[in-house]
């Protein structure tokens, strides 16, 4: 499998992420900064408890990472397959830049913030 730069890139990013979101948990160490929206609203964003979930993932916890935030647990599978397979005939980033695709995101992610905060 041939990577041009720009994959070589996402996927050095991508790694360095990782690797500090191992040893570096979100609930320990204050590197890590504090959701605009829950801080302002009271209320879970999308992504709050993701750097958490990742986490306790990569710890290979994973049921107490989809209980952090099954939003970011689900879409990692996708994540991978785009970054490190990306000649693959399941193309999804070109389902979500569609117009319909892009309103059923939005409605999926809107309601699992409406869901997570009444829950």
């Amino acid at each position: 499998m041939k990577f041009n730069l720009t994959q070589v890139s996402v996927i050095s990013v991508f790694f360095g992420a990782a690797v500090i979101l191992f040893f570096f948990d979100p609930l320990q160490f204050g590197l890590y900064p504090k959701c605009i929206f829950y801080s302002l609203t009271g209320f879970k964003c999308p992504g709050c408890g993701g750097l958490r979930a990742i986490n306790l993932f990569l710890h290979g916890n994973t049921l107490e990472s989809i209980n952090q935030n099954i939003l970011v647990v689900g879409a990692l599978p996708f994540l991978f397959t785009e970054i490190f397979f990306p000649n693959n005939k399941f193309k999804l980033a070109t389902y979500f830049t569609s117009s319909v695709g892009i309103i059923i995101l939005s409605v999926f992610i809107f309601l699992f913030t409406l869901l997570r905060n009444i829950f």
